[in-house]
């Protein structure tokens, strides 16, 4: 067994302290772990999904997904979100946590690192994300800043007991602070050598991973490379029961989900996929989102790109002039 890095290894851990005979290498380059996995070096290979760029090499396939764990991004700080004083100085790498951390809270201060690092006279902040994590942590004991947001896997396997705030679909005293995670987030993939079987691999892999893994996968290519840094994206397989106690009021899902004697439906898992675009200073942001039952997952998948590409035609084109509807503008989102 193998991982791409020690946050990948952390996912892996629980298999490799059993009583089985399994030991775990660990890699920092992809490229050489896929090379020591086609010569027969280990069998097995975890991996993020999010470091899984291009297709797979010739002798190398996908036999599934770990369940899903630690999405999105959390707040390495003393205080939370809403709590942090005025002008609060945040570190973050994340284009996409930069402009919803600025739709939140517009009077926080945010830069990446590489900038907050030049402009005080610090020596450059590593590239290995565990030791920018460590980096990052210095800053806060110094007193340069208030703050620093890592992805959550890496806080996971790295973090401490420091304190974190994450940062989720509901955020502050109110629950208006929104913030959808990158994509692929929380997936873990195994990779193994062609004609290897899913049923040789140690590990319990996950069905429902390996379904948002693959409705993602079909959407993720399709957005132009212009706004990617910028989109978050949500795929969740869901349950009846948590659906219902979410819409009380939706009455058309209580007529798909219940039946006539008050019990819920056998069979009535959904899956629930959102794209949502941040706009520039994130004061503006579109996006798209269905809920659809699981077995037209593919499918869903599929008919969202098109949705997507429609939206993005209405919403980031020019309006051109015309004599009844005004002169020309520019896009509503850039």
């Amino acid at each position: 067994m193998a991982a791409v890095g020690m946050p990948a290894r952390s996912r892996v851990e629980p298999v490799e302290s059993s009583e089985l005979d399994i030991e775990c290498a660990v890699f920092e380059n992809l490229g050489d772990a896929l090379e020591s996995l086609l010569e027969r070096e280990f069998d097995h290979l975890a991996v993020f999904a999010t470091d899984l760029e291009g297709p797979m090499p010739d002798g190398v396939d996908i036999i599934g997904a770990l369940p899903v764990r630690n999405v999105g991004s959390v707040l390495v700080s003393d205080d939370r979100p809403e709590h942090l004083p005025r002008r609060a100085r945040i570190l973050c790498d994340r284009p996409l946590v930069k402009r919803q951390l600025r739709r939140f809270r517009h009077d926080l201060s945010i830069r990446n690192t590489d900038d907050f690092a030049q402009k005080n006279g610090l020596e450059g902040p590593p590239s290995k994300k565990n030791e920018l994590l460590k980096w990052g942590l210095k800053q806060i004991d110094s007193g340069l800043v208030d703050g620093i947001v890592v992805d959550r896997e890496i806080w996971e396997a790295q973090g401490g007991r420091r304190r974190r705030h994450r940062l989720g679909l509901e955020v502050g005293a109110n629950n208006d602070g929104r913030f959808l995670a990158h994509p692929y987030s929380g997936i873990t993939l195994i990779l193994a050598r062609s004609g290897e079987l899913a049923d040789e691999c140690p590990l319990t892999l996950d069905d429902d991973a390996a379904i948002s893994w693959d409705v993602q996968k079909t959407i993720w290519p399709t957005i132009h490379q212009r706004l990617r840094p910028h989109i978050g994206m949500r795929v969740d397989l869901r349950r009846p029961g948590s659906l219902l106690k979410e819409r009380p009021e939706d009455q058309i899902l209580r007529d798909e989900l219940v039946n006539p004697s008050g019990k819920i439906k056998t069979g009535g898992r959904r899956i629930e996929i959102e794209i949502e675009y941040i706009g520039r200073g994130g004061l503006r942001s579109f996006g798209i989102s269905r809920l659809s039952p699981v077995a037209e997952a593919a499918f869903v998948g599929r008919l969202m790109v098109r949705e997507w590409k429609e939206a993005c035609d209405i919403w980031m084109a020019e309006v051109p002039d015309d004599p009844r509807h005004g002169p020309a503008s520019a896009a509503f989102i850039q």
